[in-house]
């Protein structure tokens, strides 16, 4: 770290009249009371507000370049890297906070790119990256979650890269099909979960079939503002209930374009749940929308009559919190202080 700080900054004499910054600066890393859970805070010094510009890509995965991966020929062409291009460019000129794309959907080779893209533009990935097969045959679905970091004139990003807990059926007898292995099998009881605050917001991200267990769907209960689950997922009316009231928060779900289900939700009224709601389309788009964390946290800090009191003076179509709802963490997260 002390070579590249010399390469790349000391030498424009960026720290003259500063103290240095080192790696431990940018975050820290602590356990949760739940052995499955690490939460990470983010450390800067820019002034932010915690609403967060959310950019949705809506893109078809191809069940071929699937196939690529786990046959260790991913699909790298300049034609797929466009449409990546596309995305980002278009996420940069709207000035979104942060991208989510779809399970399976970016070639592990690339994120170098998306962790350049995100320190230089300022912008936030949530992806999630084809099968990585290794010698010995295990088969690693990992999300990536890209977070821009900016403390003095030093610019990074974290990249956080997280095994996927839980394995499909059919993506298991797939594996199975070509003689690869199941790493998240070998020990189920290493099962890990991030609790992320970042620029004064809270969020967790899960993969896919992690949300059907209900148990690991509540860790973050109080906890988060918002959820994201990236998916690659035919059954789409499989993961839809009650539980984005239960938790009483946003939700961004990316999955695939052929198979629809992605969207923004909020705990509000049936109405009014759905910021966004998209599928199909053969070309790559970005679906914009604002999450009003701010007016969130103020009427989850409320108690049940003056929320009810606002439900009937039509002044939010926000849902009343669920039992047990956790008032503490809620002005943790008002007050951006680690959970």
């Amino acid at each position: 770290f002390n070579q590249y700080k010399e390469f790349n900054y000391d030498w424009r004499f960026l720290y003259s009249n500063t103290d240095p910054i080192y790696p431990k600066d940018f975050f820290t890393l602590t356990q949760s009371e739940n052995s499955n859970c690490k939460n990470i805070n983010i450390l800067e010094d820019n002034e932010v507000e915690c609403n967060k510009k959310i950019g949705l890509a809506n893109i078809e995965v191809s069940e071929n370049d699937i196939l690529s991966a786990i046959k260790m020929i991913p699909n790298i062409s300049k034609e797929r890297r466009k449409r990546i291009f596309e995305i980002m460019n278009y996420s940069h000129k709207k000035h979104v906070d942060l991208v989510v794309l779809p399970e399976v959907s970016v070639p592990f080779e690339w994120i170098d790119f998306f962790a350049e893209q995100s320190k230089n533009n300022n912008i936030a990935f949530i992806i999630g990256l084809e099968h990585v097969v290794s010698s010995y045959n295990f088969a690693y679905n990992f999300t990536a979650t890209i977070l821009p970091i900016k403390q003095k004139e030093f610019t990074t990003c974290l990249v956080r890269i997280r095994l996927k807990n839980y394995y499909s059926h059919s993506e298991k007898e797939l594996l199975k099909g070509y003689r690869l292995i199941n790493p998240s099998e070998i020990k189920p009881e290493l099962k890990l979960y991030d609790l992320f605050h970042w620029r004064k917001s809270y969020f967790s991200v899960y993969n896919c079939f992690e949300l059907a267990n209900i148990s690991d769907r509540a860790l973050f209960k109080s906890k988060l503002d918002f959820i994201v689950a990236t998916e690659y997922n035919k059954d789409i009316n499989y993961f839809s209930g009650s539980w984005v009231r239960d938790l009483h928060c946003f939700f961004v779900q990316a999955n695939s374009s052929q198979y629809g289900d992605s969207r923004i939700v909020q705990p509000a009224k049936s109405d009014f749940k759905n910021m966004i709601s998209v599928k199909g389309g053969k070309h790559p788009v970005v679906l914009i929308d604002e999450l009003q964390i701010d007016k969130l946290r103020d009427f989850q800090n409320k108690e049940y009559n003056l929320q009810k009191e606002l439900i009937d003076k039509e002044k939010t179509h926000l849902k009343p919190t669920p039992p047990d709802f956790n008032k503490d963490n809620v002005l943790k997260r008002i007050k951006d202080e680690p959970i």
